[in-house]
């Protein structure tokens, strides 16, 4: 596997967990973007 091929896969794992997720009624779609939103912030302010 190459580079790409793992980071494709990875994205996709993850695609298919939060759809899962959503679909049981475990979160909604809503809950997803904003916990999204507040670790993308998280993550630029440990960078």
């Amino acid at each position: 596997c190459n580079t790409d091929e793992l980071i494709y896969s990875n994205m996709m794992q993850i695609e298919a967990i939060t759809s899962l997720l959503v679909k049981k009624g475990i979160i909604t779609k809503d809950e997803l973007q904003t916990e999204y939103k507040e670790f993308m912030k998280k993550a630029k302010r440990n960078s």
